[in-house]
């Protein structure tokens, strides 16, 4: 029998009867004694259903016997006992089997004495076993001796040792039984096909049928998002349907993070019913929940449930595409008492206006950024979001023999460019020139819509801007690409690594425009009022000089990345922009 669990005290065992902690659970004990039957007749006693008579906890009652492999016969006295064969059949396996119609229940547990001897132990023995099954291996209603089948396998097949030729009692134990079944299959077959005949006689079996032990269980753990006050439902399973449960005691400790219909929960709940339902408190971790329940007068505790939390379940919905304009995400998933706060990376591709849980993103330049959406107290955590921004062109630019990839702000040389671009995704694209100054009668601007590119020429200190617009699968798209010629400022060196000068051109001819009337400059100074830097992307990433009147200035680039900038130089009334490369 199984050993019950250590809360579960053998007090004493009585016919019939197994008393645990004061709690009285019955025991059903079936015998069937063949010594006292005295209706067995036939060469195979049980080739069509026989009722024998059998004890039921001393009440008589009746087992229906059949035959399913070869032929029981019954030996009188002395043996008083039913008779099974195992002898080789043609050269093949065989023996005889019959079953009896017991019900055995789902997680009872079964002792089985047979009470056997055999005629001769064999060379190789014979093999008897149990079976536990909804069903034999046919039926046989013949006199032909034994039958040949194969030996049934599984985990409710039992063999019992039987040996020698005095009565002995033989004892197998079933263990929580896994499944129903309805029958008991007794069975003997022989172990080769050499083997000789073997005789089991069984003068009884008797067959204690124990229910399971009380066992009562809550889940293990529950998952509650970090913030989450979403109401959790509790259920505690009877694993073993134990009858006469009388009531539930809920353990949760004190201060322990969970409200009860609608206010803190106490130390203990009781209930009639073997559920509850508690609500998480914002921004405490809730205590572990366990529980007694009552049968009687005795208790039995379930295991502990582990409540386990979780990063919350953040989400920033909204379009992957901004084409123009302006688009608005939010993030769900908030848990209580959280504050979103926003952030875009990298800078200078979209403008940002956070609003609480929601945030603006306003497309200033093409590109890819990622949103990211970042709690504080009582969750931390974050998602994050990959946003395009208009439709990333690329392309060529062709001047004087020289060729750069497309950029931003592109520097060229003095006379012709061809330019070609590629805009994957968008279709109806226009170009056109879209700064006045020099108007498109000196640069001579065309576009060539067949081959995705366009022609201008300038001369120094010239700059024009090229409009682009088009539609793609988020909606109207456009993009602006500046281009000029550099004459006003020299930047050296360039590539840069660490120190870049830029200077002033000090020609009058070289810049014909005077400087602001307000400017005590004389007309032939060209000075440096201000310097920005720009990345590829168009982000601001250095302002080294504000508000100076410089010939020359000296700017120190060993801080910024490798790759492609973008110098501004600024006079206070014109502006020319140089392209800089930072080497490493």
């Amino acid at each position: 029998m199984r050993n019950l669990p250590s809360k579960v005290k053998l007090a004493c065992l009585l016919p019939g009867l197994l008393i645990l902690n004061q709690l009285v659970y019955s025991q059903t004990t079936t015998v069937i004694n063949y010594q006292t039957w005295t209706g067995a007749t036939g060469c195979n006693i049980f080739g069509s259903s026989t009722n024998v008579p059998v004890t039921i906890n001393g009440t008589n009652s009746t087992v229906a016997h059949s035959t399913n492999q070869g032929q029981p016969t019954y030996d009188g006295a002395p043996n008083n006992a039913v008779d099974l064969t195992a002898q080789p059949n043609s050269n093949q396996i065989a023996g005889t089997e019959y079953q009896m119609t017991v019900h055995f229940k789902q997680y009872y547990s079964y002792k089985i004495t047979i009470n056997a001897a055999t005629n001769s132990n064999g060379t190789p023995p014979a093999i008897f076993f149990f079976n536990l099954n909804n069903g034999g291996n046919g039926s046989n209603t013949l006199c032909t001796g034994p039958t040949v089948f194969s030996q049934p396998t599984g985990s409710l097949v039992q063999p019992v040792p039987i040996s020698g030729n005095s009565f002995t009692d033989y004892v197998i134990n079933y263990d929580l039984l896994p499944s129903s079944e309805d029958y008991l299959i007794v069975g003997a077959i022989c172990s080769s096909t050499t083997a000789p005949l073997q005789t089991f006689l069984i003068r009884k079996i008797t067959i204690v049928e124990t229910p399971p032990p009380p066992t009562f269980t809550l889940p293990s753990t529950v998952t509650i998002p970090c913030g989450s006050t979403d109401p959790q439902t509790f259920t505690i399973t009877n694993q073993y349907s134990s009858p006469g449960v009388t009531g539930y005691t809920w353990n949760l400790g004190a201060s322990n993070g969970w409200l009860y219909n609608g206010n803190p929960a106490p130390a203990t709940i009781s209930t009639a019913t073997n559920t509850l339902t508690l609500t998480p408190v914002c921004g405490i971790t809730p205590n572990d929940i366990s529980a007694t329940v009552a049968i009687g007068s005795s208790n039995y505790n379930t295991n502990t449930l582990k409540p386990t939390i979780t990063a919350p379940p953040l989400v920033i919905n909204g379009s992957d595409n901004i084409c123009s304009g302006s688009q608005t995400y939010t993030a769900t998933g908030v848990p209580c008492g959280a504050v979103v706060t926003w952030s875009v990376s990298p800078s200078g591709i979209v403008n940002i206006t956070p609003n609480g849980n929601q945030v603006t993103l306003t497309k200033v330049n093409d590109g890819s950024v990622t949103l990211t959406a970042s709690l504080t107290t009582p969750c931390n955590g974050s998602v994050s979001k990959s946003i395009s921004a208009g439709i990333l062109m690329s392309g060529n630019v062709n001047n004087g023999g020289q060729n750069t990839p497309l950029y931003t702000v592109n520097s060229v040389a003095a006379g012709s460019t061809l330019v070609s671009f590629s805009w994957p995704g968008v279709s109806s694209i226009n170009c056109v020139q879209s700064s006045t100054n020099p108007p498109i009668s000196q640069t001579g601007f065309i576009y060539y819509p067949s081959s995705s590119s366009f022609w201008f020429t300038l001369t120094n200190g010239e700059t024009i801007n090229v409009q682009f617009t088009g539609t793609a699968s988020c909606g109207p798209v456009s993009a602006t690409r500046t281009f000029n010629v550099p004459g006003y400022y020299t930047i050296s060196p360039n590539p840069a690594t660490n120190t870049v000068f830029i200077t002033a051109n000090n020609t009058e001819e070289q810049y014909p425009k005077a400087l602001p009337e307000n400017n005590s400059a004389s007309v032939n100074t060209h000075y440096i009022q201000t310097i920005r830097v720009y990345d590829a992307l168009g982000k601001l990433a250095m302002q080294p000089v504000t508000n100076r009147h410089l010939t020359k200035a000296q700017i120190d680039v060993s801080g910024l990345a490798a790759g492609i900038y973008f110098v501004e130089i600024s006079d206070g009334g014109y502006k020319e922009t140089q392209r800089l490369v930072v080497s490493r």
